[in-house]
């Protein structure tokens, strides 16, 4: 899928728009906006009892809302630039950093990509050494277990 966004993630922006729509039909969102301006307003008296009925009726409907409606995941954008997959890890981060100087990607998302060559490097060391003591153990015909 060249949009970045799979068919499920669709599906859900499509079933949360129109969630959204039957909730703003109904009223919901702006019956807390009026109840929240009606507070707000210092200009007309209300005793406690309908301050705390306003605040129960706010509180009802946010959970409401944030039960069906519930804040949305930050998702990083889909990047392309030129990245040499066969390349050593220290070129591999020079295109990384190229491109964050260019603009063709944002710093985070260059970090991201910073963090995960090293993490590879890290993986890679760690098979490498653990291979390394298996077949010294081998040689030696110690077990590891």
């Amino acid at each position: 899928m060249k949009s970045g966004i799979s068919k499920a993630n669709q599906n859900k922006a499509v079933r949360r728009d129109a969630l959204n729509d039957y909730l703003a039909a109904m009223g919901n969102i702006q019956h807390v906006i009026d109840i929240c301006e009606e507070l707000n307003n210092l200009a007309v008296e209300m005793d406690g009892v309908a301050v705390q009925r306003k605040k129960t009726v706010i509180d009802t409907k946010l959970k409401l809302i944030n039960k069906y409606l519930p804040d949305v995941k930050s998702v990083s954008p889909m990047v392309e630039f030129e990245f040499p997959k066969d390349a050593k890890p220290h070129i591999q981060a020079s295109h990384v950093l190229y491109a964050m100087s260019k603009g063709l990607i944002q710093s985070d998302i260059g970090n991201v990509f910073i963090q995960s060559i090293k993490s590879m490097i890290d993986i890679e060391e760690y098979t490498d050494l653990k291979e390394r003591i298996e077949r010294i153990e081998k040689s030696l015909g110690v077990s590891s277990e």
